[in-house]
Parts: structure tokens; sequence; C-alpha cells
């Protein structure tokens, strides 16, 4: 975007949710840098206006920023695990129910259990944040990739600005993967905008990008299952603690205590299972902002169920292909497990130290069977060499 006069402004946002800036800043080493115009100062955020990008650098380094962590500076990551894993001992909310799972668990003759970790993950988009701004008394105008325009307009009445004083032209967001469903950027974008005279063209380095991101939850997924005296599953028990990214993002509290994108796949498995009880805890992570992932809910759910299955199938020395096939609820997905399996060659020899693995999802009103094929090197390291994916997704609409 380019617009007469416009600046570049390289942002700096504290470390640590709610820290700020230590003051006095090295104001006068960064405007020493030719090409600086000027230091906006935010407390949280701290930005360096400049005639271009690289000048903007160098006056973010001179100013050699320190922060004040504040109260959310002693937070760890083994203390938010520490309390996701106790979250996951507790009842939670009902998100699917069939049959009796206590009783089918008493009986079992045998009882298999695992649990996973699933970290938090930054949505890494092609391009970091970005926002063009002009402020103006009557206008504001705004240049910026977003996929929630009226949620940012909405965010930017804090800073006293009405809907029609707000002129935003959507641009392409440069791999949003969700990301651009928030709008912190835009807003951090207007509270530096509005010191600059004119144009100024707001950026994020990889670096804030990443440090700054509204994370995928960490979720701890706790399952238990009992097979009869023929290996195949009588009961299964799965609770799902982590952030609920439904109500922090819409700022209502959850319908029945279930976040529906957590529990996503979990609570309507693709398998015919005769009890069956899946529950939620929301457990929210002290100074860890918390969103949508590209596939949302699917990209936890699908993993933590297909491991488990194989799991399940090993304890009771079965082939995880038949294993499932055995378990399917749906033709459609039978189908494409069927011919996923005939292309991956499944059952056939393999050289040394080869293995496959095989994965089923229905999510989307689509159904999809995968089959990966992987080596390990002699030095412990593993190699994709094949995958294999079957999809039926219904009839195309364009």
């Amino acid at each position: 975007m380019q617009l007469e006069g416009l600046k570049v402004a390289m942002v700096a946002l504290s470390p640590v949710q709610g820290g700020t800036v230590i003051e006095p800043l090295s104001t006068s080493a960064a405007l020493a840098v030719r090409g600086v115009r000027q230091v906006v100062n935010e407390r949280d955020v701290v930005a360096v206006v400049a005639d271009d990008t690289w000048a903007s650098l160098k006056g973010l380094a001179a100013l050699g920023l320190r922060w004040n962590d504040g109260s959310r500076g002693a937070v760890q990551q083994a203390t938010i695990v520490a309390e996701l894993e106790a979250a996951s001992r507790r009842p939670g909310a009902i998100a699917g129910h069939v049959g009796d799972v206590a009783a089918a668990m008493a009986g079992a003759a045998a009882r298999i259990e695992a649990v996973y970790h699933q970290p938090f993950l930054a949505h890494a988009t092609m391009e970091p944040m970005n926002c063009t701004v002009h402020w103006r008394p009557d206008v504001c105008e705004f240049w910026v990739g977003t996929q929630a325009p009226d949620r940012a307009v909405a965010k930017l009445a804090a800073l006293g600005l009405k809907p029609q004083q707000i002129r935003l032209h959507n641009q392409l967001i440069g791999g949003g993967f969700g990301r651009r469903l928030e709008v912190d950027g835009i807003v951090v974008a207007a509270r530096i905008a509005r010191h600059v005279d004119g144009p100024v063209k707001v950026l994020w380095r990889r670096e804030e990008d990443i440090q700054h991101d509204q994370y995928r939850p960490f979720y701890v997924d706790r399952l238990a299952a009992g097979i009869d005296a023929h290996g195949m599953p009588v009961a299964w028990l799965h609770t799902i603690a982590g952030s609920s990214v439904t109500a922090v993002y819409s700022g209502e509290p959850l319908k029945n205590g279930v976040d529906d994108d957590a529990v996503d796949v979990a609570a309507d498995p693709v398998y015919a299972l005769p009890n069956m009880e899946v529950r939620y805890v929301q457990q929210e992570p002290a100074g860890v902002p918390t969103s949508w992932w590209r596939g949302v809910g699917p990209t936890r759910s699908v993993f933590v169920v297909e491991s488990f299955i194989d799991e399940v199938a090993a304890a009771a020395k079965q082939d995880p292909v038949k294993y499932r096939r055995a378990l399917l609820k749906s033709p459609r997905m039978r189908a494409v497990l069927d011919l996923a399996v005939e292309k991956a060659g499944w059952g056939t020899p393999m050289p040394a130290r080869h293995g496959r693995g095989i994965a089923l999802q229905f999510a989307f009103g689509s159904y999809l069977a995968q089959i990966t094929e992987v080596s390990v090197r002699g030095d412990g390291e593993l190699r994709v060499e094949r995958i294999v994916c079957a999809f039926d997704c219904g009839q195309a609409v364009n």
C-alpha cells in the first residue's frame, strides 16, 4: 500500500500480557537514526515511526527497551499444564453420552488409559501482522486484511471512533488461518496512528507475530476404554480440558458448559461405541490469549481419537484397519477406508525400519481416510515416505 507521505512504524509489544515498558526510553538515540521521525510510547506497546522499514528497525533497536512484566511475569507453562492436568480429572460438562459407561467399564475384561497433551500453536501466517492507518479528526481510514471487519469496528470504539468515522478497505489477508479473525493488530495500529500526522504503515516483526499470537489452546485429553474378552470396546470415557475459544471470542458464557469446537469430532466419533461419555472442562490459561486456529476443533480431536483407537486395537492385539472397519457407523467412511487400504497396499511387506499408520476423519460433512508410510533412519530420524488419502466430500457445489 503506497500513499502520499506514508511512514512506517515497527512495533514492540510487552513480552508478557499486561506488562509495561520501563521508562525513560532512549528516545534521543532512536531519533538520531537517519530517517526516524517519531517515537510513540503507549506503555504496553512502543513504535518507531520512520521513512522506511530499515530506519524504523534500527530506531527500535536503539531504544534499548526493557519491560516490567507485571503480575503475570511469573507465569510458566509447567504451571498451566499442571492446572490442565488437574482439570482433566474433574467431572466436567457432558458433551456426548451413550449407554452406561460406569457399568460397562466395571464389567470390562481389560481397561486401557491414555493422556494426550497438545501444545499451544501459533498461526505462523505467511504475512506477519500489518495495518496501514490514516487517522484524521473526522475520519480514520484502514487498509488491512481482516476476516472480521465488523469486529474491528466494534473494538475500535474503545479508542473513541464511531462506526461512521471508520473507513475500512479490506485487503487480501496474507494467509490468515484464523489469525485475522482477531483484530488486536488493527487496534494496535490505530493506537499508534492517532499520534502520527499522516498515514502510517504499522508492521510487526516475525518475532512479535509469533510471541503475540492468539494461540490454539493447550489441551489435555484423558481417555479410558474398556474392552471385552474379544478385544472390542464396551466403554469409552473421554475428558477434554482446555480454553474455550468460543467463550473467549464471543465474550459470552458457554451454553451448558460445553465448547462445541473443543469437542468437535470427539463427541460424535465415527465409531459405534455402545457406551460412551465425552466431557469438557473449561480451563483458561493465565496470561496466554487463545483463539481459533486453522481447521479449528477437528485439528486436535481427530489426533486424540485416532491415536487412542490405535492404542485400544494394540491392546486387543488386532490389526488397526480391521479393528476400525468393524466399528464404523457409516458406509461412506467404510468406502474411503477400503479405498485407502487398497491404494496404500496395507498389509503388504515393507522394507526394514518402515511402518504404516492409519487415521480416519469425518468433519465438515466430508469423509477421509489417510495412510502414512514412515521410515526410521539409523540415527532415529523419522521420514515420511508416502501418504495415501481417500476423500469423499459428496457432490461439489460451486
